[in-house]
């Protein structure tokens, strides 16, 4: 056969002898790239072969592609070394949410990455769970994340708090919405839930803890961000109160705000006249 029918080597293939046919072209060596017209499988020119690039992994006869071309390391894989037949599982503490990565990244603010198992589907980029945040890098557990900082609410994979919990709620760390749902204990603060300002309380934007109204008032609705003054004829006598104390006594009168049952200041009330009869604070 006349040397110009001759074919050139195929790609992934070298052809190291004479009088070679295509079925007896032998497989290019493990971590290289036989590009086309090989003779040798590890005489490195660049044209006809060369080593399988970082980013990259190179298993010889039995690499995904056809073309002579190497495989790009896959998402939670890297390769930083050339001539490589696999590539590297992401660190704990790293990412790598691209293909044909050399280097892995940091692992985002508002994540977490264990290192990435082949076994396992789950791509090792998590983020915090929502009522958590973190400002800082490689991290590698849930425990690293920070309880969203009391007042604010945290939405998962936040880097810093999302936002100020809305008027009307309390939220003592860990929120994870603006308006959360739970119920508060008041003898532990810190085993009760975040959620609706208690009766006797108020919570203006952004409270971390409830607030008690003040002597003269009262709330007897949750979830409110003021308090209510008291009733006309009544009195409210100290802080917190769900309800007015009672009527002002025999005698006296009260005006709106009240602290006292015996008024004498005419700011709350007073005194009753004379020439008036004063009963349940009316004059």
């Amino acid at each position: 056969m006349a040397a110009a029918n001759c074919l050139q080597c195929d790609a992934e293939k070298y052809c190291d002898e004479w009088g070679m046919s295509q079925s007896s072209q032998k497989d290019c060596f493990d971590g290289y790239v036989c590009l086309g017209g090989a003779i040798h499988p590890s005489n490195l020119d660049d044209v006809t072969i060369k080593l399988c690039p970082a980013g990259s992994y190179c298993p010889g006869s039995s690499r995904l592609s056809t073309e002579a071309v190497e495989n790009v390391c896959p998402i939670n894989y890297y390769n930083p070394m050339l001539g490589q037949t696999t590539c590297v599982p992401c660190e704990a503490g790293f990412s790598c949410q691209a293909t044909g990565l050399i280097t892995p990244t940091p692992c985002p603010a508002g994540s977490y990455c264990p290192a990435f198992v082949a076994s396992s589907s789950i791509a090792n980029v998590i983020p915090c769970p929502a009522g958590t945040y973190s400002s800082d890098e490689y991290l590698t557990d849930v425990s690293q994340c920070n309880s969203c900082p009391p007042g604010k609410y945290c939405e998962a994979g936040s880097s810093t708090f999302t936002g100020y919990c809305t008027q009307g709620y309390a939220c003592i760390g860990g929120a994870d919405t603006a308006t959360p749902t739970g119920t508060f204990g008041f003898v532990d603060y810190a085993a009760s839930n975040n959620g609706p300002c208690p009766v006797g309380h108020y919570c203006p934007y952004g409270t971390a803890y409830p607030r008690k109204c003040a002597a003269g008032t009262y709330q007897d609705t949750t979830g409110s961000y003021e308090c209510k003054a008291c009733d006309q004829y009544k009195y409210c006598d100290m802080a917190g109160l769900s309800a007015p104390t009672g009527y002002c006594d025999p005698g006296f009168y009260c005006i709106t705000g009240s602290t006292f049952a015996k008024p004498y200041d005419y700011a709350m009330g007073a005194i009753c006249g004379k020439g008036n009869y004063c009963a349940n604070g009316q004059q």
